[in-house]
């Protein structure tokens, strides 16, 4: 949008010349020009060294969330039982996560009849374990989701750059969060495993 903006307005200024004008005005219009290419090169800076920075965060962080995540799915068939399938998807899933993204996955049961009321019994059981959890079940336009929050700011996170830039975002690097859903329908589960292959085998022609 600023790169736009800043195109427009330059645009806008030549505008009010004629041509005879601009043509005795090439000093002003190549100030203009030079300007408008100085603010190009400055937010394309900026985002790349916004994407560089995620990725050496993620770097560090990579081995911490899959800890993470692998201590999820045991306490979670240690609860409901080994007959449950876990399925990880989303973007952290795909490579395409930031340091700031949250973990997701769907529990897969034949054994689920309401999805409501057994996100209800999952908030209860992973509650007595001691767990930080947000439950969403209320809204009935958007599946219900359980979130376990994860304060990892006893881990080593040494070398991550709790830039300024991220402002309310530094305390959220010290968190995992991992958003579980979860459905006994089996055409769901086949969709969602189908979207992560697509992104992935996408991904891989730009690579």
């Amino acid at each position: 949008n600023t790169r736009k903006e800043n195109l427009e307005n330059l645009f806008r200024k030549i505008s009010f010349y004629s041509p005879k004008d601009i043509i005795n005005s090439k000093h002003f219009i190549y100030n203009e020009i030079k300007n408008y290419l100085i603010n190009y090169n400055v937010i394309d800076q900026e985002i790349d060294a916004t994407y560089r920075n995620i990725q050496y965060n993620n770097k560090i962080l990579e081995p911490i969330r899959k800890e993470y995540l692998e201590k999820t799915k045991r306490l979670l068939k240690k609860i409901l039982g080994p007959q449950i399938e876990i399925v990880e998807y989303g973007s952290s899933s795909t490579g395409l996560s930031t340091e700031l993204s949250d973990i997701d996955i769907q529990i897969y049961d034949e054994k689920i009849k309401d999805e409501r009321k057994f996100g209800k019994y999952l908030k209860k059981v992973l509650k007595n374990e001691n767990l930080n959890i947000e439950a969403h079940l209320k809204n009935k336009n958007a599946p219900p989701v359980i979130t376990i929050s994860y304060d990892i700011s006893e881990d080593n996170l040494t070398g991550i750059n709790f830039s300024d830039k991220y402002s309310d975002g530094i305390e959220d690097l010290k968190k995992i969060k991992i958003d579980i859903t979860f459905t006994s329908d089996t055409e769901r589960v086949k969709n969602t495993k189908e979207t992560v292959r697509i992104i992935k085998e996408t991904l891989k022609r730009y690579k």
